[in-house]
């Protein structure tokens, strides 16, 4: 079984990973991936809408609050 930090970390990492994919149309990429979310993300909302996409800083951010001692 892994352990919180080895998760976070791959999150992370992942984070990393995407925030670095190259693309000419950085506009017409986070629409896309904004529709991407709402449309396959509905399952896990309440109400069947999604209110927010939650920015790659602002989950370090609380991941980080977890691994706090």
């Amino acid at each position: 079984m892994r352990s919180l930090t080895e998760v976070l970390a791959d999150i992370d990492q992942q984070l990393t990973d995407a925030e670095h994919i190259p693309t000419s149309e950085p506009t017409a990429v986070a629409a896309y991936l904004r529709e991407l979310l709402t449309r396959h993300g509905q399952w896990a909302t309440v109400g069947g809408s999604v209110s927010e996409v939650v920015t790659a800083d602002t989950i370090r951010r609380e991941a980080a609050h977890l691994t706090q001692q």
